[in-house]
């Protein structure tokens, strides 16, 4: 058997289910791994905001690494012949040498990247380094040239900071926090300022978005109003921070894996996610400078490095508010970044206070940081699944609608549209697919359906409206999987053949509402399952649906969204 890593779809197909059981039993030694580097760094920004301390699997290759040492030893265990390996990463190849010599001598490990891209990658570590602080000074400037368009002082009554995000099509309009200004007075709406960070925002529209949100409705306060060059100077000289950081030598499994974190910190890939978080800390402290009083400061809290950042800056610089980390969203059991460790809570990286949308996932939280303050808050996303229609029990012989929420990237995408094409090519004609794309991908990034395919169609609108007339929903790695399994609308998640499948259903979610499958076979099995339901079938995932609802998504009332604000 050959082994490419360098692939997207690594993992032989026999072998997927397996991989995922290895990824899962790694979670916890990959984690210890790192604690054991941060115990010695305690208190350190640069290590704590560097990618491979991140435990980000979606800036950080470290975790995978790790999967795939862990996957090979099983294997080799197991006396599978291995006769080639291959990845293309150079550290990973100068780790595995060794490593599989002493295991299985016969076995070849290549370093499958293109010479030019080798060439090149010194090249790339420069643009990277200047491109990351000349966007981010341009920005500055932008917001700079803004300033006259602010058509309110900022009060001197304290203040409640939330974190948020602005994106394209959630300018004026609030994604993350919808109906939490509906519970309050207008004089308590004067206090409540959302500090955005822009994401997916180009250069060129910069300026454009500044003067929108100084001239919409609510209340923002722009980092760059109160942040000084100097403090872009300090976050770009991480840069030469992180790379003099003395490592000991660190093992896995009996592989060291040394030069994999030494690599990953002087590729710079994620720099500019580093500087965001040391801007934010900068931002606390230039607040205080400025004699900014706060009564709350509020994160939209998922622990990476932005997050920890934000609350290392506010732990320090207003020491006596209370921080509160809101986790607006359904974890996925390998997004370990989201799952704080006791290194980061000693180096005051956490909120003090971090609220779920659920009782369901209290307790999952604190995996690697035992003793944790968590709390309920209101599910402001999903507000509407309060009273969301249960889907109708049909009987079988009416039209089947299948929705496929499609992933935000383009890989994905077209993955899962590959296994739709082959269904709808083989399932009777009344089942009928409908594609909606990710709110947050560019409409350039959308796939095209096969042409003649009338069994396809494009669909707009919001997510809860569409499952209101969907009988399936077939999505991966997105809470809108939890909501269809609410209204007790089946899923069926479309594994990663990576081997990293990052769906968000809890383990505690009944497997009947949902299959997880890889390929064509299991995929129309699945769909012909759901199709066949009988009405009995369809009633008993409806009562399922409102358990789930009732562990996993607090209402948004009046109470709980003043509670929430400590009102």
């Amino acid at each position: 058997m050959n082994i490419d890593f360098g692939k997207a779809e690594c993992i032989p197909e026999e072998y997927l289910a397996e991989y995922e059981l290895v990824a899962r039993d790694v979670r916890r030694s990959f984690t210890e791994l790192i604690e054991s580097i941060s115990a010695r760094h305690i208190g350190n920004l640069d290590w704590f905001l560097s990618s491979p301390a991140s435990r980000n699997i979606f800036t950080s290759p470290l975790f995978s690494h790790c999967c795939q040492i862990a996957f090979l030893k099983r294997l080799l265990d197991r006396k599978v012949t291995i006769h080639e390996v291959a990845t293309a990463s150079p550290a990973f190849a100068t780790l595995l040498r060794p490593w599989l010599r002493n295991r299985t001598p016969t076995t070849i490990v290549v370093l499958n990247a293109p010479v030019w891209h080798r060439l090149c990658r010194g090249l790339d570590v420069f643009f990277r380094l200047f491109g990351y602080i000349g966007v981010h000074l341009w920005r500055f400037l932008q917001a700079r040239s803004t300033r006259k368009f602010r058509k309110r002082p900022t009060p001197s009554t304290p203040l409640t900071l939330i974190d948020t995000f602005v994106m394209a099509g959630y300018v004026e309009r609030d994604r993350y926090y919808p109906g939490l200004l509906d519970c309050l007075t207008d004089r308590e709406k004067n206090s409540i300022y959302f500090v955005p960070t822009f994401y997916r925002i180009g250069p060129s529209m910069g300026r454009k978005i500044f003067k929108r949100l100084r001239d919409c409705g609510r209340n923002f306060l722009f980092k760059e109003d109160y942040l000084k060059l100097v403090d872009y100077l300090y976050a770009f000289g991480h840069s030469f921070r992180v790379i003099k950081l003395r490592l000991a030598p660190v093992k896995y499994m009996g592989a060291d894996v040394t030069g994999l974190i030494h690599e990953e910190i002087r590729s710079f890939r994620r720099l500019g996610d580093t500087m965001i978080a040391l801007l934010n800390a900068r931002f606390a402290f230039r607040l205080r400078e400025a004699d900014v009083s706060l009564r709350l400061v509020i994160d939209w809290f998922e622990n990476q490095v932005g997050d920890k950042g934000w609350n290392a800056g506010f732990n320090l610089a207003y020491p006596n508010i209370p921080s509160l980390g809101y986790m607006g969203f359904i974890n996925t059991d390998f997004y370990l970044c989201a799952k704080p460790t006791v290194s980061e809570k000693r180096s005051q990286l956490l909120p003090k206070t971090i609220c779920v949308m659920g009782r369901g996932m209290i307790g999952a939280l604190g995996e690697f940081c035992p003793g944790l303050n968590v709390e309920t808050a209101p599910a402001f996303r999903f507000s509407h699944l309060q009273n969301a229609p249960q889907q109708p029990t049909t009987d079988n012989g009416s039209h089947f609608n299948v929705l496929v929420a499609l992933p935000f990237s383009k890989r994905d995408s077209l993955r899962i549209m590959t296994l739709v094409g082959v269904a709808a090519e083989k399932l009777p004609g009344k089942v009928t697919f409908c594609l909606k794309k990710h709110p947050t991908a560019p409409e350039t990034a959308m796939p095209q359906t096969a042409d003649g395919k009338s069994k396809f169609s494009w669909v707009d609108g919001e997510f809860n409206d569409l499952l209101e007339k969907t009988d399936l929903l077939i999505s991966t790695a997105s809470s809108v999987c939890m909501e269809s399994i609410v209204t007790g609308t089946p899923v069926i998640v479309v594994g990663d053949p990576s081997g990293l499948t990052l769906h968000p259903i809890p383990d505690s979610v009944a497997p009947g509402l949902w299959r997880l499958i890889y390929g064509p076979d299991d995929f129309i099995a699945a769909i012909t399952f759901y199709k066949d339901r009988t009405a009995e079938a369809i009633r008993h995932h409806q009562v399922q649906g409102k358990m789930i609802r009732s562990e996993y998504f607090s209402p948004v009332t009046k109470g709980r969204v003043r509670a929430f604000l400590r009102l």
